[in-house]
């Protein structure tokens, strides 16, 4: 009942969502909706998930579509700034733009943001992932260190500039990029109140990633963090109509090569393979729509820094993996981190009911879904034994090729096509690797 009871307080959190964009809903048929050439969405933030806690801030999206306006809904540029904090100590300050005309058939990408994290999820990685002891967090078991046992601290500065150029009808392109990404670890952070001062004060308190430390499971140049600078080069493929955001039908496929040499200042050199594909199957005209997604990544050479493995790129984006809203949800972030993994989601999507909203067109969509995913891991045995033998039996588990899942109910508004508001709960296969995971937000997972 309890789990009944967050999902219905969330439910009123993302009907509070649509009550600050407009105050003033009416109803009318869609033809009504006034077609400008720029749209602008603010939208103040109080949203919630697993992952961060509840979130607050705030977002603005500004649309250009063109002054034609035949393309619309599909935008030519788009502006996105996002100022957010969340209660677990999470704050992400963003812009990004996506210009579909900087020049004839290229469309340019820019992304730059500081995204800080005091208590991201930690449980090691590939064979020495640990195993989820709630003792180790619970302030009345004996076994008790500290009840951000299993988080560490991260700050991650990034810079994304890159674009597609077309080659083919405005479905093939050929990608490119270059990242430059700064990555600051350590103990997580908790605020302690100082009875002197009678102020708030950020303390590091005992954890998973300390006690590895200590053993000496990162080496040196490793241990705090440090650069992720790489280039991507890669090819995409993309038949969704009518728009990207919230299509009808189609598929996409992208293949990319990520290159992280050491002159780009990156303390080992490696090369990674990711893969995506998508496909959106109309099933009843605009009414229903089956979506699925299937995505791999590969170490290809070299040795992949244990700060840089838990993240997966695409073209547009980079979420953290395996586990969390934006791969298997349900299951903790970060819970499986390791080189090669695959994972995969289904949602059958239906439009249950549009209306206007002053001059926007929202559309409301229902979905069940079912997500999935499995890693294999490299090797790191030799490391295994700077474990102390007391707590050996914390890395027992061989997460390596056991497929996991998790599966939920979502629903999602859709704004103008192009601004998706979503909230979803999903619950995993297995206690071990997290429990109900709740997400209100923004955009699909894809």
């Amino acid at each position: 009942m309890k789990v009944f009871r967050v999902i219905i307080v969330n439910f009123l959190l993302f009907y509070f969502y649509v009550f600050t964009l407009s105050c003033n809903v009416f109803a009318g048929k869609k033809d009504s909706v006034r077609i400008s050439n720029y749209k602008l969405i603010p939208l103040p933030v109080l949203s919630y998930n697993s992952d961060v806690g509840l979130n607050y801030g705030g977002i603005l999206n500004l649309f250009y579509y063109g002054r034609k306006r035949r393309f619309f809904p599909d935008y030519k540029t788009s502006v996105y700034f996002e100022l957010t904090s969340s209660v677990k100590g999470s704050e992400t300050a963003r812009l990004s733009i996506d210009y579909k005309e900087i020049v004839k058939n290229f469309r340019g990408i820019l992304d730059v943001g500081i995204m800080k994290e005091r208590a991201l999820p930690f449980f090691g990685f590939e064979n020495i992932t640990s195993k989820y002891n709630p003792n180790y967090e619970n302030p009345n078991s004996p076994g008790f260190k500290s009840q951000l046992y299993f988080n560490i601290f991260r700050r991650l500065a990034f810079v994304r500039l890159g674009g597609y150029l077309d080659v083919w009808a405005n479905k093939l392109k050929f990608f490119g990029d270059i990242n430059l990404n700064k990555i600051e670890l350590g103990e997580p952070k908790t605020k302690k109140f100082d009875p002197i001062m009678h102020t708030d004060t950020m303390v590091s308190v005992q954890s998973l990633y300390g006690d590895m430390k200590n053993w000496g499971i990162f080496n040196h140049e490793n241990a705090n963090g440090g650069y992720v600078n790489f280039f991507t080069l890669g090819v995409t493929y993309n038949t969704r109509k009518p728009v990207e955001v919230s299509p009808y039908r189609g598929r996409y496929a992208e293949m990319l090569l990520m290159f992280s040499p050491r002159f780009l200042f990156n303390n080992t050199d490696f090369v990674r393979l990711f893969v995506t594909y998508k496909q959106f199957i109309e099933l009843i005209n605009k009414r229903l729509v089956f979506a699925y997604r299937i995505a791999l990544t590969k170490r290809l050479y070299g040795r992949i820094p244990f700060y840089a493995k838990p993240f997966y790129y695409t073209s547009l984006d980079r979420f953290d993996a395996l586990g969390g809203i934006k791969t298997i949800r349900g299951v903790e972030r970060d819970r499986i981190v390791a080189d090669d993994y695959a994972f995969a989601n289904f949602e059958m999507r239906l439009f249950a009911t549009n209306f206007n909203m002053l001059s926007y067109l929202v559309n409301v969509v229902l979905y069940p879904y079912f997500d999935a995913g499995i890693s294999y891991f490299n090797g790191y045995e030799d490391i295994k034994n700077k474990i102390p033998s007391n707590r050996s039996s914390d890395f027992n588990k061989n997460y390596s090729g056991v497929p996991f899942y998790s599966y939920g109910m979502g629903a999602a508004f859709v704004i103008d096509y192009n601004f998706v508001m979503n909230i979803s709960a999903g619950v995993p296969q297995y206690k071990d690797l997290g429990s109900v995971g709740i997400f209100l937000g923004l955009d699909y997972v894809f």
